[in-house]
């Protein structure tokens, strides 16, 4: 997990206004992206 981390982390931050407006969200954390992934 922390490779992956770190491999984004060398990313800029991601800006996505019309993705937001269309009701996407930001999942925040790797850990949360995963949580949401696999929920149910």
């Amino acid at each position: 997990m922390e490779q992956v981390q770190r491999f984004f982390a060398t990313f800029p931050p991601l800006h996505t206004p019309q993705a937001e407006a269309l009701g996407f969200c930001n999942d925040g954390t790797v850990d949360v992206q995963v949580r949401r992934a696999t929920a149910g």
